[in-house]
């Protein structure tokens, strides 16, 4: 999927941001859950579409523990939009993960993520985030609004 914010408008700012989302995204992929929760603030709060209320950083820390990570083929993240109000940042994007599941059967989950993030120094760590794997008929959905490649 092509971004609907080409890359070549994008500020010095919104491209920091992105290589931030980038960073984290990257660390989880490749199970490293340490360097992963180094971008969550200590006071960060957030909501999956699958969990009842919004979980905070220990409660990230507590499902990570149990985390099996999958064996991930491939992936990608798609920016839609990155807002920025001076030292937080607003930013939505579409996430695809080509992966095999324990019993070594190839899968593909999507979804789409709004993170919320804060300017601590040099760089953006999470506040607080919104999202997850989209279901069928959102997918669809989410596949009429693909700009033209």
């Amino acid at each position: 999927m092509k971004s609907l914010l080409p890359k070549e408008e994008w500020s010095i700012a919104q491209k920091k941001i992105w290589k931030n989302i980038e960073t984290y995204t990257k660390f989880i992929m490749n199970g490293d859950t340490k360097k992963f929760l180094d971008y969550f603030h200590k006071d960060y709060s957030g909501w999956n579409y699958y969990e009842p209320l919004p979980v905070n950083k220990t409660d990230v820390i507590n499902e990570l523990q149990y985390f099996q990570k999958p064996e991930v083929v491939s992936y990608d993240i798609i920016p839609i939009a990155i807002n920025i109000f001076n030292d937080v940042a607003i930013v939505h994007y579409y996430n695809s993960t080509h992966y095999k599941n324990a019993e070594g059967k190839e899968k593909i989950k999507q979804g789409r993520n709004t993170d919320i993030l804060l300017k601590q120094k040099d760089k953006w760590i999470l506040i607080g985030d919104y999202g997850g794997i989209l279901k069928n008929k959102d997918i669809n959905i989410s596949l009429q609004l693909r700009p033209s490649i």
